[in-house]
């Protein structure tokens, strides 16, 4: 139950804080375009705060197996990308 009041109050509280700081830096702005920005902010906060726990409810497939017979090369990297630019970049004699 925390976890739902801590996910809703993210969702809403991100576009309040929006139009708040709309109010405070730009004097300019009128009541219709301050109330539009609010319902959008607030459809994609919820949007995607309703996505991701939908999401997790259907995550119900496990990961496959690790496959030890594969694995790629771990070989130090940075050796290999040093070796290959010294022979790139060699001046013939």
């Amino acid at each position: 139950m925390n976890q739902a009041a801590f996910s809703i109050f993210g969702m809403v509280g991100g576009p309040l804080l929006g139009l708040f700081c709309l109010g405070m830096f730009f004097p300019w702005a009128n009541s219709i375009g301050a109330v539009v920005g609010l319902v959008a902010g607030l459809a994609m906060a919820f949007w995607i705060g309703i996505g991701s726990f939908v999401m997790r409810l259907s995550a119900g497939t496990t990961v496959p197996p690790f496959n030890a017979t594969a694995l790629p090369p771990f070989d130090n990297v940075t050796s290999t990308v040093m070796t290959v630019l010294a022979a790139t970049t060699a001046k013939p004699r």
